[in-house]
């Protein structure tokens, strides 16, 4: 629960307590300390006792990544009203449960009026589920849902594949064979109406459940680790190489055709696209030509435009979801509400070249460096506890 009161500080050092009676179980940013009006902040120090853990019953087991806190120190826009605070100083430490301390010295010309707790319980989590039959890396093409998706072609350790899969939310059975042996590949739109295209033919292909068929041919044939998403058709693939050469260009695909729009503001080889249709297409992170880039560009069926970056760096992983509630997982996760990114609860493995599927509340990552699926699904929040203790020692001038 909330806290009711803030914390009164004075001159000199003064030294708190904060224990889960202080946090709440949501996103939340909980005002936390309240600083007379003439008075400064001189520095924070910040000592983690015991990490902060979440248990998920009905078995008690602890969710290592689920709870983050983050003291940050800022200007208050409105005082009566904490969520308009904006931050001018740096942040004071970020703990994903270890213990450890954290020190911040505000700039000399801040004014500090308040100092809030960040923290929230990442609400979903990943699980192991059924294996997949054959290694499947250097990225093979998925698309559809939690429990009803397709995994095809990509290489299984000695040459590329044209056999596919399905998932029906347990396990995996066999599906049709692709009309050539395909990888680096991407994929979009649902198990019985899936697309994918890529390295290992000149033109697309497209799945009804059964069988796979030979669809249109892009215009710049043979392009390989494309970014790719939306639906058989109205489906956007760009960027990508053409014989090791680096192509900005971005095509949209009618179920019939594919017609050039414009490209990216920034390449996104080896990336994914996310979105229903071509209409509205998310573009996170991918390679640029020299780095492994954080960006996010959205596209409104028209033009690019970028919007805030991820957490850190993306490619060659996995995408699932909306333009207004996606996910991307590799060897660490994040979300994205439409606006902002933030660290989700990591897969129990780490593997690059993934293949991402379903919605942001019902994922599925396979695929890439080994035969792991995982789904992703939403906590019952109230079946959360929280435990931990942090000590604050701030001196005030």
């Amino acid at each position: 629960m909330q806290r009711q009161n803030l914390f009164e500080l004075q001159s000199g050092l003064n030294q708190f307590v904060i224990t889960q009676n202080d946090l709440e179980l949501t996103s939340s940013k909980i005002p936390l300390l309240n600083l007379p009006e003439g008075l400064k902040i001189k520095n924070i120090f910040m000592n983690i006792v015991q990490p902060f853990k979440s248990t998920l019953a009905p078995n008690q087991s602890s969710i290592d990544a689920c709870v983050k806190y983050r003291m940050m120190i800022g200007t208050i826009e409105d005082t009566q009203d904490f969520l308009t605070w904006t931050e001018e100083a740096a942040s004071v430490g970020e703990s994903n449960n270890n213990t450890g301390s954290y020190f911040s010295s505000p700039n000399a010309n801040d004014v500090i009026s308040k100092v809030i707790l960040e923290n929230w319980v990442m609400p979903r989590v990943w699980s192991i589920s059924s294996n997949h039959s054959i290694l499947r890396t250097y990225q093979a093409g998925s698309a559809g849902t939690q429990t009803a998706s397709f995994l095809a072609g990509g290489y299984n350790g000695s040459a590329y594949v044209n056999s596919s899969e399905e998932y029906d939310g347990a396990s995996w059975s066999s599906g049709g064979n692709l009309n050539a042996l395909r990888g680096l590949l991407s994929a979009a739109g649902t198990l019985t109406a899936g697309l994918i295209d890529g390295y290992g033919s000149t033109t697309c292909e497209e799945y009804n459940g059964t069988s796979w068929a030979n669809g249109g041919s892009m215009s710049l044939n043979g392009r390989y680790y494309p970014f790719g998403g939306g639906s058989q058709t109205a489906a956007l693939f760009g960027d990508g190489y053409i014989g090791g050469t680096p192509c900005n260009t971005c095509e949209e695909y009618n179920g019939t055709a594919w017609s050039s729009t414009n490209g990216t503001i920034i390449r996104s080889d080896n990336s994914s696209a996310i979105g229903a249709s071509n209409a509205a297409m998310l573009v996170p992170g991918g390679y640029n030509g020299s780095s492994v880039t954080s960006t996010t560009q959205e596209y409104n069926g028209t033009v690019f435009s970028l919007s805030n970056e991820m957490t850190r760096g993306y490619y060659i992983h996995g995408c699932f979801g909306l333009p207004t509630a996606a996910g991307v997982v590799q060897a660490t996760c994040e979300e994205y509400d439409g606006s902002s990114w933030k660290r989700a609860n990591s897969p129990n493995s780490s593997s690059s070249y993934r293949c991402g599927s379903g919605s942001q509340n019902s994922a599925l990552t396979c695929a890439g460096s080994s035969i792991n699926t995982e789904e992703y699904d939403s906590i019952n929040m109230n079946e959360v506890s929280l435990s931990g203790e942090m000590i604050l020692n701030i001196t005030v001038i």
